[in-house]
């Protein structure tokens, strides 16, 4: 191991193969030769929303269902928020939910036999109020109904604080949270060939078939400029990887990116099951749906999830923190890693 640090290699280990993985991350970019005008377009699309503060108003929806329609639970949430975020750093998202739920047995709903004793009352508004700071990796939420609904209404104005890069310490996932945020950095500052660089120079080596070679290949083949066919103002890339057919177009207007389109999908004929994803932004118009079904009848199991949103330039600038004397509890410390 010390003779490759010195040499520069990145060195890991595959605990599941017992196997060192050495990479020679310079070599391996000094000999690619791809290029990514596309996608330098694209960043400087995405570094557009940060400079100004950004205001995000949309709604979502979600929809689950466990055990099927005759015999089975199915739960429906929706709601709008509002996210403030400033410098693709600070954020702060609020909103009201409403949960419903249906439960059956025999294709008759018994809901109401499956809540007696509790106190739910459906359906119910659930609020949330989200805040932090990506550089920072620490952040806030708060739920006084979902807090009641656990049954702790002593908590219902206590705030709760993830500390993300604690976390990531505690969990030795190879990389720490320092490691994150100099990739945000990168991405708003950087061409893309140098933030591919810095991405493949800070992955940790766990799996001798994920190496830097692996992972620069997957990325030439899906966003490298020559796996795009120019299509009237757009560009686009359609391949199939496993049974999973994936299509990105990137649009333009003039010369300058203006948005997105990704459509993900694949179904694995063995179990049954079923996943779609979908992402598009155009200008500054967001939306997004994911879905994923296995099983059939009394076994079915699906998952179904769905966003929108705008953005806008605003002055208003994210709370990240708490408010002065709110009492917070360090999630950590409840689970025992803090």
């Amino acid at each position: 191991g010390l003779v490759a640090d010195v040499l520069g290699y990145q060195v890991g280990w595959d605990a599941d193969d017992k196997t060192v993985v050495i990479d020679d991350v310079d070599a391996i970019l000094a000999a690619n030769t791809e290029t990514y005008t596309i996608m330098d377009k694209y960043l400087a699309y995405g570094r557009s929303f940060s400079q100004e503060n950004q205001q995000v108003d949309g709604s979502y929806s979600a929809y689950m269902i466990m055990g099927g329609k005759t015999n089975g639970t199915e739960v429906l949430v929706d709601g709008d928020y509002q996210m403030a975020l400033a410098n693709n750093d600070a954020f702060q998202f609020n909103t009201t939910m409403a949960l419903d739920m249906t439960v059956k047995a025999n294709g008759k709903d018994v809901t109401a036999d499956a809540l007696e004793g509790t106190d739910l009352k459906l359906p119910l508004n659930v609020d949330l109020d989200l805040r932090g700071s990506l550089t920072g990796g620490q952040f806030y939420f708060q739920s006084a109904a979902l807090t009641k609904l656990l049954g702790q209404d002593g908590l219902s104005n206590t705030w709760f604080k993830l500390d993300l890069a604690s976390l990531l310490k505690q969990a030795d996932a190879g990389f720490d949270y320092s490691d994150l945020t100099k990739l945000l950095a990168s991405a708003q500052t950087d061409d893309f060939k140098t933030y591919l660089a810095n991405t493949l120079r800070t992955m940790p080596l766990t799996d001798r078939e994920n190496t830097a070679s692996d992972v620069l290949a997957a990325v030439n083949a899906l966003v490298g400029d020559s796996a795009f066919t120019k299509s009237g103002s757009s560009y686009v890339n359609t391949i199939t990887l496993d049974g999973v057919k994936l299509s990105l177009t990137i649009t333009t207007n003039g010369d300058k990116v203006n948005g997105y389109d990704l459509e993900v999908s694949g179904t694995d004929a063995e179990t049954g099951s079923a996943m779609s994803i979908t992402a598009t932004m155009k200008d500054k118009k967001m939306e997004a749906s994911f879905a994923v079904t296995t099983g059939t009848g009394d076994e079915e199991v699906g998952m179904a999830l769905s966003m929108d949103g705008t953005y806008q330039s605003a002055k208003t600038t994210p709370v990240t923190t708490p408010p002065a004397g709110a009492p917070v509890v360090d999630l950590g410390s409840l689970i025992g890693l803090a």
